[in-house]
């Protein structure tokens, strides 16, 4: 399924390993020789990150540290190359790879103010893979104090220092600084109490309702899934600043997403979750007939009833009946009237967001 460490790495899961001897993702035991890399136990979102560091000599520093656990026999085989431009960029004074870290350290000259693409070859054990990087000067890192161009420091590999980007050897690289801090707007701080209903399927839920403080400045809830570096996000609606109305997008199959407040200067606070579940299942309806007048309660069975948001039929898919009581296992309903006697109709629960 996985083609490539990155793949195995990305799929989170601690019983999976990148086994270098065959070049594929395996169990851990299934790799005789213990020349694999897996996930480290704290949960990371890349594989790879780095902090660009600035030696009292002048010098830049750049140090990359690989998130892996690593097999036994794999330890003492663990090398960088660093390259710019096709051409050898660390100064041979730098200090020798150990895992999990390599630093490469080259003169000042070498980081223009457009950047510095670096090229990164990392082997552990027989496994090999790339790392694309940008290095920017973090002193060119500059604008009013605010979380997004926090952020935008945080992720260059720079510190966060007296509300300004330095060397990461100034500062602080640690992201929750920029959640805390003022955006320099004048924003009050949303806080997340609570999501009704904060259990969904994956079809996503229309009208869910987010409830906290400080919500008045908040345009757009954000959804993110761990190993998903494109969040998800819906407007808002009926604000009132303790409450708001927003719509649970789908999603592709089970799990857990983070939910946080997005604030105009792009800054997101909070750290909800939202669950998704199967989708709902009808096997069963009694009874299976009506009156023309319609009118006549309904029970549905089968599971994760609960989720179903309305009922419609065939012959009036336009009108959809809200559930009179829903369980995981059971709903009712009043059925619609008919268009004309003595015809069948099929039902189908909804339970899909709009969005």
């Amino acid at each position: 399924m996985y083609t490539n460490v990155q793949e195995c790495w990305s799929a989170q899961d601690p019983h999976c390993v990148w086994c270098g001897s065959k070049s594929r993702c395996t169990f851990e035991d299934d790799c005789t020789d213990s020349d694999w890399v897996s996930i480290p136990d704290d949960h990371q979102h890349k594989i790879v990150s780095y902090k660009v560091e600035k030696e009292p000599t002048g010098q830049i520093k750049l140090n990359i540290q690989t998130h892996l656990t690593v097999g036994q026999s794999t330890l003492s085989r663990f090398a960088c190359q660093f390259s710019a431009s096709s051409s050898e960029l660390c100064s041979r004074s730098g200090p020798p790879p150990l895992f999990p870290q390599c630093t490469c350290i080259f003169s000042d000259s070498r980081l223009p103010a457009e950047g510095l693409g670096v090229s990164v070859r990392i082997r552990v054990g027989k496994t090999h893979f790339l790392e694309q990087l940008t290095l920017t000067n973090c002193s060119n890192i500059r604008g009013p104090p605010s979380s997004v161009l926090c952020q935008q420091c945080i992720r260059a590999g720079c510190g966060w220092s007296k509300n300004s980007c330095s060397w990461a050897n100034q500062g602080v690289i640690n992201d929750s600084v920029c959640q805390t801090m003022e955006s320099g707007m004048n924003f009050s701080r949303p806080v997340i109490s609570s999501i009704t209903p904060s259990v969904v399927s994956f079809y996503g839920r229309n009208h869910a309702v987010l409830s906290g403080q400080n919500l008045r400045d908040v345009t757009r809830v954000r959804m993110t899934v761990d190993t998903d570096c494109t969040p998800q996000e819906s407007p808002v609606w009926n604000n009132t600043g303790v409450n708001l109305t927003f719509h649970i997008p789908r999603t592709d199959g089970k799990g857990v997403v983070k939910v946080c407040a997005l604030l105009p200067d792009g800054g997101c606070h909070g750290n909800t979750k939202i669950t998704y579940k199967s989708s709902p299942s009808c096997t069963k309806i009694v009874p299976s007939s009506s009156w023309v007048s319609g009118k006549r309660e309904i029970t549905l069975m089968g599971s994760h009833l609960d989720f179903v948001e309305g009922v419609t039929h065939s012959h009036a898919p336009q009108r959809v009946r809200p559930p009179g009581s829903s369980s995981y296992q059971n709903l009712t309903y009043d059925t619609p009237a008919a268009e004309n006697s003595q015809r069948t109709f099929t039902q189908h629960c909804v339970s899909e967001s709009s969005q």
